[in-house]
């Protein structure tokens, strides 16, 4: 029972999913807030948001003048972040749909900025889902990837155990995060540092 109740933290469905869609919005909202603030998002940039969820942080940069995509691969958050950014949706500065990073529906290079809020754990084939987002990236491009469950480098893990076995996380330490963003083409790889409480945000940035 636990563990199909936790699914909905992977991939929520139905009702009870659209439940957790939106307190994880409220879970996750400061570490979201404060990267955001980092990243000094700007009216200038297109951002790619993958893994949206509730749409907590695609409201945020929108809200900061940005042309915001996201996507994600449960109906249900697409249904929930929809009406997370209606406003915005309706007036052309949003676009949502259902889609995951590794097979992102855009092509060329259309974004300034992409970010991964709290859901690299659950990406299948990650560096083939690294290399996709290079490839979307315009060049000088940044790609964040914000996480509040890591691997330490000597392997201690930084997440709940429960959560861990129930959902299958896949924990990536900061070193395996630079040589995956590495061997997908990116430049360099530098770590934000945050106040709130424990996150870890690697920014990769794409050669200009």
């Amino acid at each position: 029972m636990l563990k199909k109740l936790l699914a909905n933290c992977r991939k929520p469905t139905g009702f009870i999913g659209r439940l957790f869609a939106g307190m994880m919005n409220w879970a996750h909202g400061p570490v979201t807030r404060e990267v955001v603030e980092l990243l000094a998002v700007t009216p200038e940039d297109v951002v790619l948001d993958i893994g949206c969820g509730g749409g907590a942080a695609i409201a945020l940069m929108a809200g900061k003048g940005a042309k915001v995509y996201g996507v994600d691969y449960s109906e249900t958050s697409v249904a929930k972040s929809l009406a997370t950014n209606r406003e915005a949706v309706r007036d052309g500065r949003v676009e949502i749909q259902v889609a995951d990073a590794l097979r992102l529906p855009f092509s060329g290079e259309m974004f300034t900025l992409v970010t991964a809020f709290e859901t690299t754990y659950f990406w299948e084939n990650i560096q083939e889902c690294f290399m996709r987002i290079h490839g979307v990236l315009r060049p000088g491009g940044r790609f964040a990837i914000t996480l509040e469950g890591w691997k330490g480098e000597n392997g201690e893990i930084n997440c709940p155990k429960v959560f861990v076995d129930n959902l299958a996380m896949n924990l990536y330490s900061e070193g395996e995060l630079r040589e995956l963003l590495s061997a997908a083409g990116f430049d360099s790889v530098s770590p934000l540092k945050g106040t709130w409480r424990k996150w870890l945000c690697v920014m990769a940035f794409k050669r200009r």
